[in-house]
């Protein structure tokens, strides 16, 4: 499928979102959100790889405790080098993690993807974290 899910998932989070990180200046603003967009997306996908059954129906059994959980991974770890307060970003994280399964899933209802769509529509995009280095975010988040 070509099918930009950075792209989508960042015009999505502008239009749904507009109070996100709404007190910082639009270009600061702009990178925080692409930045947490890429890092949630790339942790579906690497979650996805790692039990893709589990992914599928939690994208459409969404469970807060799951989303709890991913999210205060990704901003405790080690190698998070993010300059924003880690309230704000685990509150923004939560935000866009669960608005990708939103869609995803809405994706899928509209387009009767199935498991084996959405494989295709999540593999293809970053392979890994440091796909995420190599495009210029300055953290890496395992």
């Amino acid at each position: 499928m070509a099918f930009d899910l950075v792209h989508y998932f960042t015009e999505q989070i502008q239009f749904q979102k507009p109070e996100l990180l709404a007190g910082y200046p639009a270009e600061q603003r702009k990178s925080y959100l692409t930045e947490i967009n890429v890092l949630t997306l790339g942790k579906l996908i690497d979650l996805w790889r790692k039990n893709d059954t589990t992914v599928y129906q939690e994208i459409h059994h969404q469970d807060a405790l799951y989303i709890q959980e991913i999210v205060r991974h990704l901003t405790t770890s080690k190698h998070n080098h993010s300059t924003l307060p880690k309230a704000e970003l685990e509150v923004a994280m939560t935000d866009i993690f669960s608005l990708q399964l939103q869609e995803i899933k809405q994706l899928d209802e509209t387009g009767q993807f199935g498991q084996k769509g959405i494989r295709e529509l999540l593999l293809g995009r970053l392979n890994t974290y440091q796909d995420v280095q190599k495009i210029g975010f300055g953290q890496q988040i395992t």
